[in-house]
């Protein structure tokens, strides 16, 4: 199975999110100055604490479906943009994919 990783446990991510199925649902290129400050916190709150630091540039926004059970979960992610990234994620776009965290 395709995975896709972290490298913290993000306050958008549904508890217990290794164990859920999860699958890739959309994905888009967004430029890091239009995002808002709310979506900015949003996206990038540890819920150990503190922010990771996005890059200043091109994102790839990555829209997730996790199944629980109380239904489904809808969440998003943003990505550094490089070319062999986006293409990467695109592939998978439909598919049920593997979440992996690995805390630094």
């Amino acid at each position: 199975m395709n995975k896709i990783k972290f490298n913290h446990y993000f306050k958008k991510m549904p508890d217990s999110i290794e164990l859920l199925d999860t699958w890739i649902k959309d994905i888009a290129i967004i430029d890091y100055k239009n995002l808002t400050p709310e979506q900015i916190e949003q996206d990038t709150a540890i819920r150990s604490g503190g922010n990771y630091t996005l890059p200043k540039t091109k994102l790839i926004w990555i829209k997730l479906w996790s199944y629980t059970i109380h239904g489904g979960i809808e969440w998003a992610t943003l990505r550094r943009y490089t070319p062999q990234k986006f293409e990467y994620h695109s592939s998978l776009v439909g598919q049920q994919v593997k979440v992996e965290i690995e805390e630094e």
